[in-house]
């Protein structure tokens, strides 16, 4: 008999209330699924009472000890065969449709994740790679919201938390970690294609500094930080700095007319205003 048992693993960190608030209204609405267990990660000081949320795991860091510590401290707390992951900064219009991915995963023993897109139909670079049905290969492991196996989670995070120490991931985000780790033992990670835009990155204005999702951060902390999570020891080539342009032009007007009529935006334009890239010390 397959294993229905679900768990849905919420994290977040302090300072982003109202982006849970905002997540959990409408995930919980589009999710259509009655999950094993809740556990909710919190890193860094966090008013709980502000949040609605019956969980059966609170599990918090009283200081902010970076993303990487909070995602193994929950790992290793999940009893049910696969989990939910999703980050405290989503918005969610449609059906997701767990129980219908949930059997993908039952029948394909490689699959390690499937991610929801977040474009809506995928982008033509995202179809090189076609499974099945609306399944496509993905890039490599992204922290979208999705549902994982927990057993090749727990078993990456063990083997990344035995090299986080090691000067060579000094400045290697968990996710460029679990993309070389998977690649190497074949398991696939997977993106849906939808005809729709099923969800937005609500938050992805507030992001949070780099430094707290590198894998270093379990051993010691890092001044460096990068917006991109690649690492300083990452050449951006020239032809990515060239296509990055034309988006930040078109951006900028877009935000720019933003910034009139709504809060968050203009809060964003002073961050960009305000903000000055550090000085990375070689």
């Amino acid at each position: 008999m397959q294993n229905n048992k679900v768990s849905l693993v919420i994290f977040s960190c302090e300072g982003r209330e109202r982006l849970l608030i905002n997540t959990l209204t409408s995930f919980l609405a589009k999710a259509n699924f009655t999950f094993d267990q809740v556990i909710l990660a919190i890193d860094g000081p966090f008013d709980l009472r502000s949040i609605n949320l019956k969980s059966d795991l609170i599990v918090q860091s009283p200081v902010r000890k970076g993303y990487v510590n909070s995602i193994t401290t929950a790992l290793k707390l999940i009893t049910s065969e696969y989990f939910v992951w999703l980050e405290d900064d989503w918005e969610f219009f449609d059906d997701l449709k767990i129980q219908s991915y949930l059997k993908y995963l039952q029948e394909n023993e490689n699959f390690a994740q499937i991610t929801h897109s977040k474009y809506g139909p995928l982008p033509p670079d995202f179809k090189n790679r076609f499974l099945m049905s609306d399944l496509y290969e993905n890039h490599g492991f992204s922290a979208n919201p999705c549902i994982c196996r927990t057993s090749f989670l727990q078993e990456a995070f063990t083997d990344l938390t035995l090299q986080s120490s090691k000067d060579d991931f000094k400045l290697t985000g968990f996710e460029t970690f679990l993309t070389a780790y998977f690649k190497n033992k074949k398991y696939k990670c997977i993106i849906i294609d939808r005809e729709m835009k099923i969800m937005d990155h609500s938050g992805y204005l507030e992001s949070t500094d780099r430094q707290y999702h590198m894998i270093h951060s379990l051993s010691e902390h890092t001044e460096q930080t990068y917006i991109s999570g690649f690492g300083s020891d990452v050449e951006i080539s020239i032809r990515s700095r060239l296509f990055m342009l034309p988006k930040l032009l078109i951006s900028f007007v877009i935000l720019s007319g933003r910034l009139l009529f709504d809060r968050q935006s203009y809060d964003y334009a002073l961050r960009v205003c305000t903000g000055r890239p550090k000085k990375i010390k070689r």
